[in-house]
């Protein structure tokens, strides 16, 4: 890709030259003018050539062809193309819309508020439930919901879960703790953790309950590495999400003999 827009630069730079030339000739410029252009293109231009060679340069319109590149899509099939947009634009958008700047809502799930009117306790020892508290406990555990999902090394997250789908999960978790036991994103307790996957087991179709500890994982890995919270905390609540996930039902075993490789390969010689 660098390759194909260093070649771009190397052509369109003598273009340039060739229109100020016209331009001067035809006296729509003043000679000096000219020479002052002249001698700006030949200063810019390897610089240029040398952007477009660096790796760590990059513009959305190369970013965007070095991801398709290294997904190995063909840009000359319509729907493979298009299906590859749409999802790098879901992911860009959600990276977006989580660090606060404008992004193009069709591409982004927003979860709904119910955390504004759900039951919850009033106080717990020197803590009150406030609305306040809980607003910004929902919009921290929502912008790092999007990120975790939309991470550059979450690729099977999102080839296992839609982004509905895990920012739906992990919101509603945060938003019931807070309810439940006024707990913030940092104050978050390994023994709540446990709870809330048990009975979401219990409540919930297994599809969506490992839909949440997958989540849940992905999450707090992200925030260790980040240091949104301590090492120490996150490896807790990992722990308490691994015991959780051990309450998933297991799949059932196929039914009938298994037979080996080389069973298969004789079984088909004889016929």
């Amino acid at each position: 890709m660098s390759c194909l827009i260093c070649r771009f630069h190397r052509k369109s730079w003598p273009v340039l030259t060739q229109f100020v030339d016209f331009m001067t000739k035809s006296n729509y410029i003043r000679p000096v003018i000219g020479k002052r252009v002249h001698d700006a293109i030949a200063e810019a231009a390897p610089k240029m050539v040398a952007l477009a060679q660096d790796p760590e340069n990059y513009g959305p319109a190369k970013k965007f062809g070095l991801a398709i590149k290294k997904a190995g899509v063909d840009p000359t099939d319509p729907d493979a193309f298009e299906a590859f947009q749409d999802k790098y634009n879901e992911i860009e958008q959600t990276k977006r819309a989580a660090q606060g700047l404008f992004y193009r809502k069709e591409f982004v799930y927003e979860p709904d508020e119910a955390y504004r009117t759900q039951n919850h306790v009033e106080e717990i020892g020197d803590r009150h439930w406030q609305l306040a508290t809980a607003t910004r406990n929902h919009n921290q555990v929502l912008k790092f919901s999007r990120l975790t999902w939309a991470d550059d090394d979450n690729q099977d997250l999102r080839d296992a879960y839609t982004q509905e789908l895990v920012v739906n999960e992990v919101v509603k978790m945060g938003d019931a703790l807070y309810a439940q036991y006024l707990e913030t994103l940092k104050r978050w307790e390994p023994k709540h953790f446990y709870n809330y996957i048990n009975d979401s087991i219990k409540q919930q179709p297994v599809f969506r309950a490992q839909a949440l500890v997958t989540s849940l994982t992905e999450l707090l890995k992200y925030l260790i590495q980040n240091k949104k919270i301590t090492s120490k905390r996150g490896h807790e609540l990992l722990a308490a999400v691994a015991e959780g996930a051990a309450l998933l039902p297991k799949p059932a075993k196929p039914k009938g003999r298994t037979i080996s490789l080389s069973d298969y390969k004789r079984g088909k010689r004889k016929n």
